[in-house]
């Protein structure tokens, strides 16, 4: 019975992510075998990765045997647990996947490499859960499993929108160092073996999740698309045209291996010609940077504020990155979001890396509480400077609109004291827990604020789309 136990704790939580994503597929649904095949392909390698990862452990003397965390962690998570297993679930994806005429629009792209993330998190978590326990599988089942499933879905979103992209060794190597960093990161929080690791990580393992979801709902959009676009295309191939034809009916004939992603096509209405690849690119590649048809509703500033307590301060992430996405999406704004709140997460997260390297410099004996503060107060320095520069962005728009406008200096000035202030209370205090959620309700209501004139603001757009239109948007 212990061995059933333990073996569902090991492959359940990754098969049944695997079968979320092959199902998730509404339009064209991929044929089992390849689904099979890219499980199998995921778990597949785990052994060449544990190899090298082994070898470079020796031949670099990384030692991690030793209970201090130190630079040598740092070094063995990012260029050699992320960087060789990250590179060779790409490699198996480029080998026996990308080139395969089954992957026929970039939505496919996000099942792959999910499904080859699951198998490479099922093979790993059955040498793990074997070796260590039912409580070692709980902690994967929550953490590792569905990491590697998400990265494998951002990854996935890199290689399919390549495969069909004229940027393509641009846009896969980012997607391969993007995976690789995050990674890198959470494999750090891992060996630094801190207090607050558990934190970080579920913070990471829902950025992720975050992440993957918006990916394989922007592609799921560009395969609806595919499926009911009503425009004929004349196919020309070899010098010979045919047609016409729908967008769903050339993707199937790119699945039947009729047709590749260089050939011609003929736009009946209007004569242009392009290739299929740049057809498929256009839809993902703008629609990204497209004003949307209506200016974002409301939301609620209590919400923000309960959000924030209760999430401890990780919702600023979620806010940032919101805010940023709607200031990008209907004012036409060059900013990429995801970069920007990934930036905010590295800067706040690399200093706790050194956090244990500067316990050991100091030798006075108040080494611990000066390094703590020390970190404190520069991830409050950090969050403060990101906030100032997201405020600035907010008040070049709203001031076009509202004359009242908050205070940037200030408002960023009094959310990093605050966010020092709720880091520094010593856990043993009287009241901690009291302190600490008025610190966080403060800094939530700082957010709130800022919330305030925004939702000012975006009535106002919608007012004027309104009746620039003629139409009404009831929203949700």
């Amino acid at each position: 019975m212990a061995f059933f136990h333990l073996l569902y704790l090991a492959i359940g939580p990754g098969i049944a992510l695997a079968i979320y994503l092959y199902y998730s597929d509404k339009w064209e649904p991929e044929p089992r075998w390849m689904v099979v095949k890219s499980f199998l392909l995921g778990g597949f390698a785990v052994f060449p990765s544990g190899y090298i990862e082994d070898t470079l452990r020796v031949a670099f003397e990384l030692d991690r045997s030793g209970l201090a965390f130190g630079w040598d962690d740092v070094v063995y998570a990012f260029l050699v647990v992320a960087l060789v297993e990250e590179l060779c679930k790409v490699l198996f994806l480029k080998a026996f996947i990308y080139e395969d005429r089954q992957f026929n629009e970039p939505f496919d792209g996000i099942v792959y490499g999910g499904i080859m993330g699951c198998g490479f998190a099922t093979f790993e978590n059955i040498i793990y859960v074997f070796s260590y326990g039912h409580s070692v599988g709980i902690l994967r089942m929550i953490t590792a499993v569905p990491g590697h499933a998400f990265l494998g879905m951002i990854l996935g979103y890199f290689i399919g929108t390549a495969k069909f992209s004229p940027n393509a060794r641009r846009i896969f190597a980012g997607g391969t160092l993007l995976v690789i960093l995050i990674h890198g990161l959470y494999d750090t929080i891992v060996f630094s073996g801190a207090q607050w690791s558990f934190v970080f990580l579920f913070g990471m393992v829902s950025l992720g999740i975050y992440f993957g979801l918006r990916a394989k709902k922007e592609l799921s959009r560009h395969s609806k698309v595919i499926e009911f676009y009503r425009k004929n295309f004349w196919v020309i191939k070899e010098g010979i045209k045919s047609g016409p034809l729908l967008l769903k009916n050339i993707r199937n004939k790119l699945a039947d291996g009729k047709l590749g992603p260089d050939d011609l096509v003929v736009d009946v209405d209007t004569g242009k010609q392009e290739t299929i690849k740049e057809i498929f690119f256009r839809n993902i590649g703008k629609r990204r940077w497209v004003i949307t048809r209506f200016p974002p509703f409301q939301q609620s500033l209590l919400k923000i504020v309960i959000f924030y307590i209760f999430t401890f301060g990780f919702y600023f992430y979620f806010w940032f990155y919101r805010t940023y996405r709607q200031v990008r999406n209907y004012k036409g704004c060059h900013v990429n979001p995801e970069l920007r709140v990934m930036s905010l997460f590295i800067a706040t997260l690399i200093p706790f890396y050194i956090f244990s390297r500067l316990l050991g410099e100091f030798k006075t004996p108040y080494s611990g509480y000066v390094a703590e503060l020390f970190i404190y107060g520069f991830v409050s320095i950090a969050e403060g400077l990101f906030f100032w520069f997201l405020l600035k962005t907010l008040c070049k728009i709203i001031k076009k609109r509202c004359d009242a406008l908050f205070n940037s200096y200030a408002l960023a000035s009094l959310f990093a004291v605050f966010s020092l202030l709720a880091k520094a209370l010593p856990l043993n205090m009287t009241g901690y827990w009291a302190g600490e959620v008025i610190l966080l309700g403060l800094q939530g209501g700082i957010l709130a604020w800022v919330q305030k004139y925004m939702n000012q603001y975006w009535k106002l757009e919608r007012k004027h789309w309104e009746s620039a239109t003629g139409e009404k948007h009831q929203g949700i």
